[in-house]
């Protein structure tokens, strides 16, 4: 950090009123008699402002995922990324009152983010403007809908909850009654009547208007029989039937014919159970089509302007009378967390005791992140409601997601709980810290978005519950929490480390007015009152006093997180800037916008924490070695390293490693090297590959594979859409933003990774190739087909891999030969060579810092030692895993490969045993028995075989096979049904190897405790019978 730098907030004047803000040193250290410091962040903000993307005159494309079709007298929205109104605000468009939730579903697994996210455009409607907004969904999704504004916009029912689960006993508790005035626990429906006397009358239904298009009962990946009845797909956006006059013009293409009530002499139609049918790109038989074609809404009554959904296709179509305004294909339209190219070019300082700001907004702000942060206490970190876009700013920042390892969740509003699904499935499984009520109203709302089991939601995270009342010591911090007064059960708490303390106030309304009335009018008991007013966030000041022993308590003055906002649900800055000087000293405003800050009568006496800076609180002991401080919890986060428990151990490592740092553009290794180190990233980021200097990328336009059509009825090319997504964070070497890849139909970057190709094959020559296939295959026999598709396949296999903060590459230095026989597989002792030959050029793609692991004097030292020769025994399992060329196995599963972190595929390589090689025709699991092992297709093509043709046949990756029960794959497949390993239980598909074909197999509790080590991966594998 550099000398004389200070924190960018406002209310760094002179005025005798004003909170200075200390100046930093350049050691870093703080300066005597300051309890803190705000270091701004480094990052170099290499933005490239994403504008919305106006494909013609009716349709934008936003920089989030969202669509917009302009259609004369409005505007309908298909698809509701988190803070998607963010976007309309931020380029002046007016918020939408009309939305398309797409197709059943509503939560993205491989993001972690709700996809519907319609609570903040209702609310803005609704509170704002006195607007209902319009979801056209299915009834199945309206159901869901219903459940989760329960919990989000009344708060859970009455009776669901029981409030001796959050509180010590040794509170007095118990609800508040006549008889029971000294209770601590809230009573939640009438301190939100306090708050808002609109909750009185409020309902889901004056927020929300439901317009459904008609579908099947329930939509999965196979047909299942239709209901006979007949339905009215001429549902009004409003809500009501059009009239019998409204249907459809006989001579419009797209509705005679595809109406349920206009076929076969108003017959109804069905689909057989059980039938099956392959659908490639679009094309697809014209009659399966139109079965698929069940209803419509209708935008515009006299324009007759109406949304139609084709189910099978998934796509919906805009039409004006014969006039198509829009055609959007929703399995290509993918959110995408807002982009960014904040690369951090200096190693990340961990505090000791701080806070690092990931957002300092709220969720109306178009140009602020919504509220969320992580709390150091002794270097590690514990997440307090991320945001969506968390864990790229942690790899912007730097930071080693790794040392986070818990999250606290406040509630359950959007803009506190959008980014925690992302956090729970990104790495290990995390703790979860909380109260029972609030936990439980997540889970519920969770399942209703994502759909799943609430059980299997439970068992992605680990819940740590807290009680009101009782200290729990977390990473050696001592912590308090307390329910704050809000709408909905929400929860701030207070953490004390070395004499320090911080306190965050949860979304509350902090005013002892209120407070006062709420008790008079008996909203509130004396336990109550008395956490509100005297335990208050801005209440915890203490002086030094003499007890009356004679002895002197030291005073307490913690740094207060409060947060701002709208009253009554939220504290109104004047109440803050209100306070006391020495508290405001202390005080930072979260949950609000730097332009209300930046307002004259606010600035001089209220600050915040910039976003992306970090906060470092004093705790008032010696300084240790910087160096060995900061990179201990970086090396303690490499899986080789783990088991590393002693300082002294890992000091002993930090002596023998070297510290170096490369200018972008550098080239640390080329090909044919050979590895003689490791590195470990501590900031920036290396790439592996090939590499384009400053050229424009552009995605590969196969057949069906954009997200959306405009002007069908035209001559013209399809437009697609282009912008950044939130993988591609660096530029060309050049530095010339038109180096940046282009983002495609999958919403990867193509900076990021060669196009990928998918892992299952079509069924036979006459089926389209999907989308993504490297190119149509000729007319021959069998045998050259397979042959051909293999060769294909296994000429793309490596994939350019970039490096972040926290990950390792070089171990193959490290990698040795027990004595006695080759410990490499195949018995080659040249393949344990080529393992440590450099392969692709390494090259900093940015200012790179990075941690080095020499090999001649780290193997002496591990072999030295037990823990030491445990290591080189976990690097020995991953050489033997790179020999047998597993690791580019991997990632050629789409799947996989983009859920899996290189400390995952690590893991996942530690698991494949030797490789099994199958003759033609040889059956690998013959069905109708238990599985033992799932399987990993190295090479040839293994044929995979549904034996219950009645089952349904789920599958996971860039197409799904819906229906097929007899799919051909090559290498990268993993085949095998999770719920039968999971459960033990009869599995009734059947694997035939169709050539000569290599497979590496996973036995079943391996893979089953791999799982349950990592939910992100779970997530991917569950309900699937095979994953590409």
């Amino acid at each position: 950090m550099g000398a004389g730098a200070s924190a960018a907030v406002p209310g760094n004047s002179n005025d005798a009123e004003s909170v200075m803000v200390p100046t930093l040193v350049s050691s870093g250290k703080m300066m005597a008699g300051q309890s803190y410091y705000i270091e701004p962040s480094k990052c170099i903000n290499l933005d490239l402002q994403v504008e919305v993307s106006r494909i013609d005159a009716a349709v934008v494309a936003l920089p989030r995922g969202g669509v917009l079709v302009n259609y004369g007298k409005g505007t309908v929205q298909f698809g509701l990324p988190p803070e998607t109104i963010k976007d309309s605000l931020s380029w002046g468009l007016s918020v939408p009152t009309t939305f398309v939730i797409l197709g059943e579903e509503m939560f993205d697994r491989q993001l972690g983010i709700n996809i519907a996210e319609f609570e903040f455009p209702a609310y803005f409607n609704f509170f704002v403007f006195g607007k209902r907004v319009t979801l056209i969904t299915t009834k199945n999704v309206e159901d869901r809908v219903r459940r989760i504004f329960q919990e989000t916009l009344l708060g859970p029912k009455p009776g669901s909850y029981d409030l001796s689960e959050d509180f010590a006993s040794d509170l007095p508790g118990g609800m508040l009654s006549k008889s029971n005035q000294a209770t601590h626990w809230p009573d939640f429906t009438l301190e939100g009547l306090a708050l808002d006397k609109q909750r009185e009358t409020i309902t889901v239904d004056a927020l929300l208007n439901f317009a459904n298009i008609d579908e099947p009962p329930h939509t999965s990946s196979s047909m299942h029989a239709w209901s006979g009845e007949k339905q009215n797909p001429n549902t009004v956006a409003g809500g009501a039937s059009a009239p019998d006059g409204d249907k459809n013009n006989e001579d419009d293409p797209l509705s005679t014919a595809s109406e349920l009530d206009d076929v076969d002499n108003g017959a109804s139609r069905m689909m057989p159970t059980g039938a099956s049918t392959h659908v490639h790109g679009t094309e697809m038989d014209d009659s399966i089509a139109r079965l698929a074609d069940v209803g419509k809404v209708i935008l515009d009554k006299e324009r007759n302007t109406y949304v139609k959904y084709n189910a099978m296709l998934k796509k919906y179509t805009v039409r004006e009378g014969k006039r198509t305004i829009a055609q959007v294909d929703y399995r290509f339209l993918k959110p995408r967390i807002k982009p960014r190219r904040a690369i951090q070019h200096e190693p990340f300082d961990i505090p000791l005791f701080g806070v690092t700001m990931l957002g300092a907004s709220h969720g109306f702000d178009p140009k602020g992140t919504t509220t969320g942060f992580v709390v150091w206490v002794n270097r590690r970190g514990i997440m307090v409601d991320p945001p969506p876009d968390s864990a790229q700013v942690l790899r912007d920042l730097a930071i080693p997601a790794r040392l986070i390892d818990g999250m606290i969740l406040t509630h359950c509003h959007a803009d506190h709980d959008a980014g925690a699904f992302q956090k729970i499935l990104a790495e290990s499984s995390i703790k979860i810290y909380t109260t029972q009520t609030i936990m439980d109203s997540f889970i519920r709302k969770y399942s209703a978005i994502s759909n799943l089991d609430a059980n299997f939601l439970r068992g992605l995270f680990v819940f740590e519950r807290v009680k009101i009342g009782e200290t729990k010591t977390i990473h050696n911090g001592e912590w308090n929490f307390h329910y704050s007064l809000h709408v909905i059960p929400t929860i701030g708490f207070e953490v004390k480390f070395k004499g320090e303390g911080l306190v965050y106030s949860g979304d509350t309304c902090t005013s002892p007015k209120l407070f006062e009335r709420m008790r008079r009018e008996k909203k509130i008991g004396a336990g109550r009152y008395e956490d509100l007013v005297k335990r208050s966030p801005v209440a915890r000041h203490r002086h030094p006093h003499r007890d009356v022993d004679g002895s002197m308590t030291p005073g307490y003055a913690p740094h207060i997180l409060h947060e701002a906002g709208v009253p009554p649900i939220h504290t109104p800055l004047e109440t803050l800037a209100r306070l006391p000087k020495e508290t405001r000293e202390r005080l930072f405003v979260v949950h609000v916008d730097q332009k209300q800050l930046s307002d004259g009568k606010f600035a001089r006496k209220l600050k915040t924490i910039p976003q992306w800076a970090t906060m470092h609180i004093s705790v008032g002991q010696p300084e240790v070695d910087e160096t060995t401080s900061s990179l201990e919890p970086l090396l303690s986060t490499v899986s080789f390293f783990r088991v590393l428990r002693s300082p002294g151990a890992i000091e002993a490592l930090l002596d023998l490693s070297l510290i170096k740092f490369y200018s972008r553009g550098t080239v640390l290794l080329t090909a044919g090297d050979t590895w003689d180190r490791a590195y470990i990233v501590r900031a920036g980021v290396a790439h592996e590959g090939q590499i384009s200097l400053g050229g424009r990328h552009s995605a590969s336009k196969f057949p069906g594979s954009h997200p959306f059509r405009t002007n069908s009825n035209s001559d013209e090319p399809d437009k697609r859409v282009e912008t950044s997504g939130a993988e591609d964070r660096a530029d060309s070497l050049s530095g010339s933003s038109s180096g940046v890849g282009l983002v495609s139909d999958q919403g990867e970057s193509l900076m990021d990774a060669i196009e990928g190709v998918p892992s299952a094959l079509p069924d036979s020559e006459e089926q389209p190739l999907q989308a993504n296939n490297p190119k149509p295959l000729p007319s021959v026999n069998e045998d050259a087909r397979l042959e051909s598709l293999r060769v294909s396949y296994m000429g793309s296999m490596h994939k350019p891999t970039r490096y972040y903060v926290g990950d390792m590459f070089g171990e193959e230095s490290l990698m040795v030969e027990d004595q006695g026989h080759d410990n490499f597989g195949g018995g080659d002792s040249q393949r344990s060579q080529a393992v440590r030959t450099v392969q692709h050029d390494i090259v900093a793609l940015t200012d790179l810092y990075t941690l080095e692991l020499p090999r001649e004097s780290m193997l002496p030292y591990l072999q030295s030692t037990e823990l030491g020769r445990t290591i080189l025994e976990n690097l020995n399992t991953v050489a033997r895993a790179r020999c047998m060329e597993t690791w580019n196995t991997i990632r050629l599963n789409a799947t996989l490969e983009r859920t899996m972190t290189r400390v995952q595929q690590q893991e996942f390589q530690k698991l494949l045993t030797a490789p099994r090689k199958l003759g033609r025709h040889e059956v690998l699991f013959p069905g109708g028995i238990k599985q033992e092992y799932v399987y990993l297709v190295s090479s040839g093509v293994v044929n995979f075989f549904c034996r219950d043709r009645s089952a349904e046949v789920d599958s996971a990756g860039p197409d799904d096979q819906a229906n097929q029960e007899n799919v051909d794959f090559v290498a990268g497949a993993l085949l095998g049904d999770v719920n039968c390993l999971k459960d033990n239980t009869i599995a009734h598909h059947v694997l035939t190897s169709k050539s000569s074909s290599v497979v590496y197999e996973i036995a079943r509790i391996d893979m089953l405790n791999f799982l349950n080590r990592f939910p992100g991966v779970k997530l991917q594998c569950i309900d699937r019978k095979y994953v590409v």
